[in-house]
């Protein structure tokens, strides 16, 4: 939806410009300001696509006005509709990335053409921001996809060394010597009712979110979604002891959930599922949080 902001310090500028965008632009949103402050108000709630303002108003002028919303948004459509010709000003104007700069008085079809022109712009550079949006969440959801296989393949002990080429392309990581671990949250009690479990999901989800962000930021790795109360993680290389007792710590603060992590030792990436036993082994043998 278009929504325009006009900015001057003449009301019949203001009423003149807005009659005839409402009756020429099906669905247009239009907001008005007497000068640049209450202008950088309306631009923080109402968040305009195109922005008119004028160059020469009471107090903050125009180039003042547009430096300043340019520290908050880069993407709007500025236009300067002024009653100077001012090369000064022109010429700063084309710095923060202004459209046009349009001489008054402005015709009524001037004013058409001038917004028709930029709207398509905006819709063309949506419709660009859109498919760029959709084609991360495309990409990332194609990784969620392809770590899942990889711990499948483990925890199923499939043949993991088949698809190796694949991951190291995808995942972006060596794949040559890491560990294996295996994050256990504390399990629901058996009784525990719908509303419980939905909280319990919930923070499960958040809490595994986290881990994947936190651990991905510090080393190589890939990290599983849940897994009923687990979630395990293949780390490159050398394993940090301190690390994961200082995340374990982390997450019972922020999550409010008693978690423990079983380490595997570092091993060659053909006897990883060795790894992947022992991380089973030190939960079972060990009552210490990592």
């Amino acid at each position: 939806m278009l929504r325009v902001l006009v900015v001057d310090d003449e009301a019949i500028v203001l009423e003149s410009v807005s009659q005839v965008l409402m009756s020429q632009f099906k669905g247009i949103q239009i907001e008005t300001a007497r000068n640049s402050r209450e202008g950088l108000i309306k631009v923080e709630h109402f968040r305009p696509n195109i922005i008119m303002t004028d160059i020469k108003m009471p107090g903050m002028n125009g180039i003042e006005f547009i430096e300043r919303i340019r520290k908050v948004d880069k993407v709007v459509k500025i236009i300067i509709v002024s009653a100077h010709d001012h090369f000064e000003f022109a010429k700063e104007a084309v710095k923060y990335g202004v459209e046009d700069y349009v001489l008054k008085p402005l015709t009524k079809s001037k004013l058409i053409e001038l917004i028709s022109q930029v709207s398509e712009k905006v819709d063309m550079e949506e419709e660009k921001r859109n498919k760029e949006l959709d084609n991360i969440e495309r990409y990332y959801q194609s990784i969620q996809l392809v770590e899942a296989n990889f711990f499948n393949s483990l925890l199923l002990n499939r043949n993991i060394l088949k698809y190796m080429p694949q991951y190291r392309e995808i995942l972006e990581i060596p794949l040559e010597r890491g560990a294996v671990l295996n994050i256990e949250f504390d399990k629901l009690a058996s009784e525990t009712d719908a509303a419980e479990l939905s909280h319990y999901n919930k923070k499960l989800y958040d809490c595994a979110d986290y881990l994947k962000t936190h651990i991905k930021y510090h080393r190589p790795a890939i990290v599983s979604n849940p897994f009923l109360n687990r979630v395990f993680a293949y780390v490159e290389g050398e394993v940090d002891r301190l690390f994961w007792i200082n995340l374990v710590q982390t997450i019972m603060e922020r999550f409010k959930m008693r978690v423990r992590i079983g380490l595997g030792s570092v091993k060659p990436i053909d006897q990883l599922r060795d790894s992947y036993s022992e991380s089973l082994l030190a939960m079972r043998v060990s009552e210490e949080a990592v």
